[in-house]
């Protein structure tokens, strides 16, 4: 597996070309100096960003049927990738619009502000993002 860093690089330097995306979730949290061990590399887009993807990949668009959400899944040297849309969460639109740069190897990445990331982890409420709120809390209160 390479580094998570070229990977990043390597997904954003060929969807920057593709649409609007921006970096999210733990990989987001990592690269920001979060210390968390990110699974997968989450990316969010809009409906067309992410049917754009598929294409650009080769992958298949599945919809979310809870959340109604578009998604597909690609690799990336061993890496798994999940490119979601922010389709009916205003919360996903906004951490597309309010988002921070990050240099990535030489590639501008966008990532989702540590504020949205919290509020974002908050909503979800799940049992397994406790310690992610609790350390997005601190880093935010050191902002």
């Amino acid at each position: 597996m390479k580094n998570r860093k070229e990977v990043i690089k390597k997904a954003f330097c060929d969807l920057n070309k593709k649409g609007n995306f921006v970096l999210f979730s733990s990989a987001n949290l990592w690269l920001q100096g979060i210390d968390i061990k990110p699974s997968d590399i989450d990316i969010l887009s809009d409906d067309g960003g992410v049917n754009n993807a598929a294409i650009f990949f080769g992958s298949k668009v599945e919809k979310n049927e809870q959340f109604g959400y578009l998604e597909t899944e690609i690799e990336i040297d061993g890496e798994e990738v999940h490119i979601v849309s922010n389709s009916n969460d205003p919360l996903k639109v906004k951490m597309m619009i309010e988002t921070v740069e990050q240099d990535v190897l030489g590639e501008t990445i966008r990532c989702a502000t540590l504020q949205y990331e919290l509020k974002f982890y908050k909503k979800i409420d799940r049992d397994k993002d406790k310690k992610k709120i609790i350390l997005l809390e601190e880093a935010c209160k050191n902002e």
